[in-house]
């Protein structure tokens, strides 16, 4: 039997995410909440087949672990989402770092080009609690 979601060097789950951010929320000034989808999964699964489809998958979720802070918070939130929380320095730094996380959304993975959709909300900004936040980055991503 074939594992339809590839290992992903333990990702935390959706609800795991949600309180972890929740949590942090509280004892920060900023921060940044991002969503990515891989852009034509389906299309990619099908000319290249869905073997290919869950090593790119992978190869994200690991790109994404090994560029982030370890005080970051990682997630595979759907299928092909992941979501990333960022605590940020001061609010008026909010620009130059998440340009920076949003540069890492756009790689060739396994000899396919591979391009990453993102949203970003900021925390206060964009909104105070994490469902707030999420539905901002989700809106923003829909907008990608």
């Amino acid at each position: 039997m074939t594992n339809k979601n590839p290992p992903l060097s333990n990702p935390i789950s959706f609800k795991e995410f949600a309180i972890k951010v929740s949590e942090r929320l509280q004892f920060i000034k900023a921060g940044a909440l991002a969503r990515s989808d891989i852009f034509e999964i389906g299309y990619i699964n099908l000319i290249h087949g869905f073997e290919k489809g869950n090593k790119i998958l992978e190869a994200v979720g690991n790109l994404l672990k090994k560029h982030v802070r370890h005080t970051d918070i990682v997630a595979k939130t759907g299928g092909d989402e992941f979501a990333i929380f960022v605590e940020l320095p001061k609010e008026e730094n909010t620009v130059a770092i998440v340009e920076k996380l949003r540069q890492l959304f756009i790689f060739p993975i396994e000899s396919v080009s591979v391009f990453i959709n993102a949203g970003i909300s900021i925390f206060p900004i964009d909104g105070k609690t994490f469902t707030e936040l999420f539905e901002k980055a989700g809106f923003a991503l829909k907008e990608a």
